[in-house]
């Protein structure tokens, strides 16, 4: 985030700590995409990140008052959308549901569409590798995959992922290294010819 959006962040969330709800729109705003693809690498389809991602702001909204300036508001909000998706995978346990609106052929959900002037090979294995990789990063449990997620596509660090999942720096480094290494063995597998 630059100089400009943290001072607009800053004066907004003061806003709404005196009470001015529409400034929250400006925090909704600067977040709303890396919110969004963090749900989306979560939930694995994009009707479920939508609703993941309005429930978290609706969260984070009336939970406002209870930000304590410990961590970023970006890591609060992460921290908002580990508990919410943790809770959907409690609810949704006995209940499995699929979206069919981006639906593959062979059950893999679609989340890129392919640049059509890339040559149609390296196209086809790209899409096959990012499909194998959706798929296993989908099988890992939440703990895993949560870690991951937040720290080699969303960048945080081991104190930061520690914060959003409420465990100490050492159990996310060692959930980190199982992860990797589960993933890992899953290309071999993959690579084999």
């Amino acid at each position: 985030m630059d100089e400009s959006q943290e001072h607009r962040e800053l004066a907004a969330l003061e806003e709404c700590l005196r009470g001015n709800k529409a400034a929250f729109e400006v925090l909704v705003h600067l977040h709303e995409k890396k919110i969004y693809n963090f749900c989306l690498y979560l939930s694995g389809n994009n009707e479920d990140a939508q609703d993941l991602a309005q429930e978290v702001f609706v969260k984070a909204f009336y939970s406002l008052s209870g930000f304590r300036r410990e961590s970023s508001f970006y890591t609060w909000l992460h921290k908002i959308v580990v508990n919410t998706w943790i809770s959907w995978q409690r609810k949704r346990k006995n209940t499995p549901t699929v979206s069919l609106e981006r639906q593959g052929e062979d059950g893999t959900y679609v989340m890129d569409l392919p640049d059509p002037a890339a040559d149609p090979v390296d196209q086809a294995q790209t899409t096959e590798l990012r499909d194998f990789f959706n798929k296993e990063l989908e099988s890992l449990n939440n703990e895993y995959r949560t870690v991951l997620v937040l720290r080699e596509i969303e960048g945080f660090s081991y104190e930061e992922i520690a914060a959003t999942t409420s465990a100490s720096v050492g159990t996310v480094k060692s959930r980190l290294n199982r992860a990797r290494q589960i993933l890992k063995d899953k290309i071999k597998e993959f690579s084999r010819p």
